[in-house]
């Protein structure tokens, strides 16, 4: 089992400050089953950025302390790249993707609509050769707020990382929440709840395909 998305490079970013702690984490991730993991510290243009030697050396110096502690997991460098049109659409940029292949971690503002130029840097990013994997979309203010937004987004193969225990508790409370705010009539019933009228017939549902009867 892999995870990746982790927030674990020392030192780097918003991961453990100490080696110390990241190995107890390195611990953690290895006694619930993974085998490998992809360090992605933040990558946000004109805020964080860093240069793949150091990423790399970082990965490497995680990998040998594991060895040394007999920790059995492997790290890769990657990034959490927060979504900006300028580097995206310069191709002689550094972009840290997964383990250096095509797949690309990309976030975008929690809290804010999609960027205006959002689809555009997709269409770049797939010219450039990137397999996308949208970080946490479940967090993400423009898809709670419109979640047909991800349909939208088929048309790339986004692949999805969702953070599980998180994922699953927005989603419920979610589902939850969107039941009890649902005003919408299913049933003889909520016509009497709703207008306080008595109901006196229903015609039920015919199928599109259903033939008149001769």
């Amino acid at each position: 089992m892999i995870d990746t998305h982790c927030h674990i490079l020392p030192q780097l970013d918003d991961g453990p400050s100490q080696w110390s702690e990241a190995l107890v984490m390195a611990r953690q991730l290895a006694d619930v089953g993974f085998t490998g993991v992809m360090a992605t510290p933040h990558f946000i243009e004109g805020g964080f950025t860093f240069e793949p030697q150091l990423l790399r050396a970082k990965v490497d110096e995680l990998n040998r302390a594991c060895r040394k502690e007999r920790i059995p997991l492997t790290f890769y460098p990657g990034g959490e790249i927060m979504a900006a049109y300028n580097f995206m659409a310069d191709s002689r940029v550094f972009l840290p993707t997964l383990n250096s292949s095509r797949y690309l971690l990309l976030e975008i503002p929690p809290t804010q609509a999609l960027p205006l130029f959002f689809e555009e840097m997709l269409f770049n990013l797939n010219v450039r050769g990137c397999r996308l994997v949208l970080a946490h979309p479940e967090r993400c203010y423009a898809f709670l707020q419109d979640p047909d937004k991800l349909l939208m987004l088929r048309k790339y193969e986004i692949i999805y990382q969702v953070n599980l225990v998180l994922g699953l508790m927005v989603a419920l409370g979610l589902s939850f929440l969107l039941e009890f705010m649902d005003r919408t009539i299913k049933i003889p019933k909520d016509v009497t709840n709703s207008l306080q009228l008595p109901t006196l017939g229903a015609v039920p549902n015919f199928s599109k395909n259903l033939k008149k009867s001769k």
